[in-house]
């Protein structure tokens, strides 16, 4: 950025020659963001056109062209320059009020601005004559700027910009970007629905003129984030929304924590940086469960030398419809042989188990009692988690 400092008038000479000249030269001192002058250093403008002149300051900060082996003072610089560097610049207008900004308004009585230079004695400027510099030329009232009345704007009309008609078009101005907040994040629990909504920020252009804008990386090659990556144009004082949806990749959506640094791009009018965060934690466990998926009683009658030995009663079928796995153990029952009493059932799983009678442990006429089976959870080995009973109904007959 960069300054033009406004300076009192060096002679009545020079305030004729800023009166009666159309396009007059001001100095242009280059300001650091403190407000000082920047002495001795190189420095990059860019024009409206694109065009970028390099220049130079002198040990008071003032800017000058090299220009043929020579070093040579700025004096016109068309409005919509542009200085880079973190420097600044501060303009004065016809009623004195000072503005700082990155682009330059105008410079000289061409650009709308009425600029006064400072005297210097030892300014090679200021280098005719020997009257005194602060006295007003003969003929002409010290209180009073020459051309006139000094409410009146030089050029005629008080109610006419200068420049001329009102309804010809002015030299537009410029974007300025702005994007708030500087951070998006949400947390969500695996097996939440996807894709998951993040936010949105706001892209709002507080300068003068339209702005485009375009975000980076493309969301064609994010995985995690989706978004309306541009380019989206934003009129001058508009704003419009960037909303981010969470993909939930990858596809097993398992926790842990996805960052992404976004860059909206609008060129000269700036660029920021957002960052989006999701957080995806693990689900609660359910305990497990014991569940029965078969039968509950068997009845049967064996005779002795006529029924196979074992003498089958046929299937038992458990599950665990809990989130944890669980551990299962039979109980004995003197004629009931089960091909599995304990075990270990994880989430969601089905076991079926064969059960016989052994032909012994058992007396004439009517066996009966009930067969359990208790679980706990498998990890802490203390948890119940459920328990089961199966009747069995034995006959055995000679």
């Amino acid at each position: 950025m960069f300054a033009v400092q406004s300076k009192r008038l060096s002679s009545w000479l020079l305030v004729l020659m800023l009166a009666f000249t159309p396009s007059s030269w001001a100095i242009v001192t280059i300001m650091d963001p403190a407000g000082d002058p920047v002495p001795n250093q190189s420095v990059s403008i860019t024009l409206p056109g694109g065009e970028v002149k390099e220049g130079e300051t002198d040990d008071d900060g003032i800017l000058f062209w090299w220009i043929d082996g020579e070093r040579k003072p700025v004096d016109d610089l068309p409005p919509g320059t542009v200085i880079d560097g973190g420097l600044s610049f501060t303009t004065v207008d016809e009623s004195g009020m000072s503005t700082t900004a990155k682009v330059l308004i105008g410079v000289g009585i061409a650009g709308g601005l009425y600029l006064i230079v400072d005297d210097d004695d030892s300014s090679d400027r200021n280098n005719g004559g020997g009257s005194d510099p602060d006295e007003a030329p003969p003929g002409m009232d010290p209180d009073e700027p020459p051309g006139g009345d000094p409410d009146e704007p030089p050029g005629g009309d008080p109610d006419e910009p200068p420049g001329g008609d009102p309804d010809e078009p002015v030299t537009p101005g410029m974007g300025m970007l702005s994007v708030e907040p500087e951070e998006r994040s949400i947390t969500r629990t695996v097996g939440d629905d996807c894709p998951a909504d993040v936010g949105s920020f706001t892209v709002s252009n507080t300068g003068t003129a339209e702005l485009s804008y375009s975000v980076t990386p493309p969301s064609g090659n994010n995985a995690n984030f989706s978004y309306n990556d541009g380019p989206r144009t934003v009129a001058a004082n508009d704003s419009r929304r960037l909303n981010v949806d969470f993909e939930c990749n990858p596809p097993e959506d398992v926790p842990g924590t996805v960052n992404q640094m976004l860059t909206i791009d609008a060129g000269t009018a700036g660029r920021e940086m957002v960052n989006v965060s999701v957080t995806t934690e693990a689900a609660d466990e359910e305990p497990g469960e014991l569940t029965n998926e078969g039968e509950s009683s068997f009845v049967k009658v064996h005779v002795i030398g006529g029924s196979p030995c074992p003498d089958p009663y046929g299937t038992i079928r458990i599950s665990n419809t809990g989130g944890k796995p669980i551990r299962f153990d039979f109980s004995t029952l003197p004629f009931v042989v089960p091909d599995q009493s304990s075990g270990v059932l994880q989430p969601g799983q089905v076991i079926t188990i064969n059960v016989v009678f052994p032909c012994d442990g058992f007396q004439l006429g009517p066996n009966v009692g009930e067969l359990r089976i208790t679980s706990v959870d498998a990890e802490d080995g203390s948890t119940d988690t459920g328990s089961l009973s199966i009747t069995f109904d034995l006959e055995v007959r000679n």
